[in-house]
């Protein structure tokens, strides 16, 4: 009910423009945030691998569209670095070197402590969240190309 009444008493223009400072804020935080732990991923992805064409091909791009709706990129490009997927995953002739999903093996609960969790899953409160108890609540993710979750 408070609220009603801050609305009354600010008006419609004020209140939308509130909102919509609030939300640009707590974006601009995830992206940082995102940003932090990409940066984390690609230094140790860099000192995971071997090949110094692929150290120099490592970067990482963070898109956010909302607070549920965002994606961070990390990897070498394919223009510098096109054989990396031959290194991480192996080949018929060659044993795998892998970079990436050590990585992330070993910074999966750092980056969800950097990160946090989206909104919609914290409900207000903080929570012990780690990719293990988000799969057993029936969330999936993807990981390495491959989709963790029930079922898989």
């Amino acid at each position: 009910m408070s609220l009603f009444l801050q609305a009354q008493a600010l008006g419609v223009q004020q209140v939308n423009s509130l909102i919509s400072t609030i939300d640009h804020e707590l974006k601009q935080g995830l992206r940082e945030r995102l940003k932090e732990a990409s940066q984390l991923i690609a230094e140790r992805m860099k000192a995971e691998t071997h090949s110094r064409q692929v150290k120099s091909a490592i970067t990482y791009e963070v898109q956010v569209n909302s607070l549920t709706d965002f994606v961070a990129r990390i990897g070498p490009l394919r223009k510098k670095a096109w054989f990396a997927h031959f290194l991480e995953f192996g080949t018929v002739h060659s044993r795998a070197f892998p970079f990436a999903l050590p990585t992330i093996d070993a910074l999966e609960e750092r980056i969800v402590e950097l990160v946090g969790i989206p909104p919609i899953l914290s409900i207000g409160k903080k929570a012990d969240i780690t990719a293990a108890k988000l799969t057993e609540a029936g969330i999936t993710f993807e990981r390495a190309g491959r989709v963790f979750g029930p079922g898989s």
